[in-house]
């Protein structure tokens, strides 16, 4: 079974202000469709599910949530949902957010790869900024391996880095 986490950050570790993503990379967008597109399933947090207006149309979305959501599956911990993926069956998954949630998988040991989008941006100090944990930072640096860089040339940000890590 293999378990990637997607995350796209600003050169400032952000991935979202006031529950949004605080850029629009349409390249990268459809980047993370075509690799989710793939996966078993597509797991993420309240929050984040919350911010996507449209939902992920032909994807198996999973939530992290204290609370039941209707018409999606819901689970309330990492435990709970790698439980239900080891009795579905479930090869191929990723970890789409929010930084609570990533901090929760690296907790489990239950993240394989990770593919870090880093748009070329300084957000700055801003409220309702959210940063990945400087956990998530030192679990790449410490547990995983850098595998190489791929580059995305966007329309709004020129060359964008595809940064590929994997478990040690």
């Amino acid at each position: 079974m293999i378990t990637i986490a997607m995350v796209a950050r600003s050169f400032d570790n952000i991935i979202g202000v006031d529950n949004n993503i605080p850029w629009h990379c349409a390249e990268d967008l459809k980047a993370f469709k075509a690799v989710t597109l793939k996966a078993d399933a597509v797991v993420m947090g309240r929050k984040t599910w919350e911010s996507i207006p449209n939902g992920l149309p032909f994807r198996n979305v999973c939530v992290l949530s204290s609370k039941p959501i209707e018409g999606v599956s819901t689970f309330t911990s990492v435990k709970e949902f790698l439980t239900h993926r080891a009795k579905a069956g479930w090869d191929f998954c990723v970890v789409a957010g929010g930084a609570s949630v990533y901090d929760a998988f690296i907790e489990a040991h239950a993240i394989d790869e990770v593919l870090e989008t880093v748009i070329p941006l300084e957000i700055g100090n801003v409220d309702n900024a959210v940063r990945l944990s400087s956990r998530f930072r030192k679990f790449l640096d410490d547990e995983f391996t850098f595998l190489g860089a791929s580059t995305l040339l966007t329309k709004a940000y020129g060359n964008v880095e595809i940064n590929h890590h994997s478990k040690c």
